[in-house]
């Protein structure tokens, strides 16, 4: 049913677990597929320096976020946006047919992370501008 890719990376996901410092972090819970993904990042000068996932779901989900993860560290947040499945796929190999919309999600938690991100920073700039008044 799974390639050996998509089992390796199962039993060797180096990039699950907690990232202390994350810049931003992203929750997707879809109820229907019984999947939970958090996916940290950690941000410097507009770069992905690190980036760690928890995933409460299947073999293909891990595999792909594990994937997923090595693709983006490293790259600008407008490079990691064009990471595509085909890439996921390039990693892990192919996938059940009804474990496709998981590579979706790996986006999809990626823009939230991002999204948190920026509101973040907005918020640090906020405070600065604030003690600069004073």
């Amino acid at each position: 049913m799974y390639s050996k890719k998509i089992i390796d990376r199962f039993v060797k996901a180096k990039n699950s677990g907690l990232l202390k410092g994350a810049s931003g972090v992203g929750l997707l819970v879809d109820e229907k597929s019984a999947q939970t993904i958090k996916l940290y990042i950690k941000v410097e000068d507009d770069v992905i320096v690190d980036s760690k996932f928890k995933v409460f779901g299947c073999v293909a989900t891990i595999s792909i976020m594990d994937a997923f993860v090595d693709l983006i560290k490293g790259k600008t947040i407008e490079q990691s946006l064009d990471v595509s499945k085909d890439d996921i796929l390039y990693l892990v190999g192919n996938i059940p047919c009804e474990s496709e919309l998981y590579l979706s999600f790996a986006h999809e938690v990626l823009n939230l992370a991002i999204i948190n991100f920026r509101k973040k920073q907005e918020k640090l700039l906020k405070k600065l501008e604030e003690s600069m008044k004073d």
